[in-house]
């Protein structure tokens, strides 16, 4: 199950279908946590480029002209939201993520709300 696991999660970075923001949901630091994630359960480096590529991704992503450095606008259906501030879909889940990218030692919980795979985690263990 593994080497299937994380071999869908290589096809789905490379084919990186929707990813156009920085946001954590459906986004460049999503998919980052997503490669951290997995290469912190199963102990591996072979995320490392993918890490590395969605990284690149999202530093050249940041403009200087944007509110917040990125584009959070969102649109779904009639409503339309620019400069978000939000976890899942603005500037508070990039930060988090560019955090852990440049190893800051900073300890909070807040990755928690992403652990979707829980059996996963009892499995590996």
């Amino acid at each position: 199950m593994k080497s299937k696991a994380c071999n869908i999660l290589k096809a789905s970075i490379r084919r990186s279908n929707g990813l156009e923001q920085s946001i954590l949901c459906h986004g460049f630091s999503g998919a980052i946590e997503i490669c951290l994630f997995f290469k912190k359960i199963y102990k591996t480096t072979d995320f490392d480029d993918c890490i590395k590529s969605l990284k690149e991704k999202l530093i050249s992503d940041f403009r200087e002209d944007m509110t917040y450095g990125f584009n959070t606008t969102a649109e779904f259906e009639n409503i339309k939201t620019k400069d978000n501030l939000g976890y899942l879909d603005g500037i508070i889940g990039i930060l988090l993520t560019m955090i852990e990218l440049n190893n800051l030692k900073v300890t909070t919980n807040w990755q928690r709300a992403l652990l979707l795979f829980d059996d996963v985690i009892k499995e590996v263990k």
